[in-house]
């Protein structure tokens, strides 16, 4: 699996969302369309770091990043 399958499919899991339609629009605004909060975001870093066997740095994340899913998916794929 890659790293987009792996996110859609956490987000799928723990916050509800359906792959299929995150998958139409990998641009939507995760905030802005309360498909997402802070802590969905810390409990989608936890299961991305799980599924990959790595720890990420937030640290080297910019808020930004975490607002999309092509967004989140290029700050992580960064890392690897």
């Amino acid at each position: 699996m890659n790293v987009q399958e792996i996110l859609l499919s956490a987000m799928e899991d723990n916050l509800g969302l359906a792959k299929d339609e995150m998958t139409e629009n990998l641009d939507l605004d995760l905030f802005e369309n309360d498909l997402a909060d802070s802590l969905g975001i810390v409990t989608l870093i936890n299961e991305m770091e799980s599924a990959l066997g790595k720890k990420l740095d937030i640290t080297q994340m910019r808020p930004e990043d975490f607002r999309t899913v092509n967004k989140l998916c290029a700050a992580i794929e960064a890392q690897l």
